[in-house]
């Protein structure tokens, strides 16, 4: 899947139009991910996953 493929939404809605789940989602391919109940739970989100990626690329032994 490329980056550009993931996309997004906020919050749920029913048939009628009325929010059932607030928050921000994923969207990957099918799949769609609950990432954060607010916008701030979801900066911070972003920021542990780049602070992740240091440790991914020290401990991943491959070329992608």
């Amino acid at each position: 899947m490329h980056p550009k493929d993931i996309v997004f939404s906020v919050n749920e809605y029913d048939s009628d139009g009325d929010a059932t789940d607030k928050g921000v989602f994923l969207h990957f391919g099918e799949t769609r991910v609950k990432a954060a109940d607010s916008i701030d739970d979801f900066r911070s989100i972003v920021q542990h996953m780049n602070a992740m990626v240091r440790e991914i690329e020290e401990n991943y032994t491959q070329t992608l």
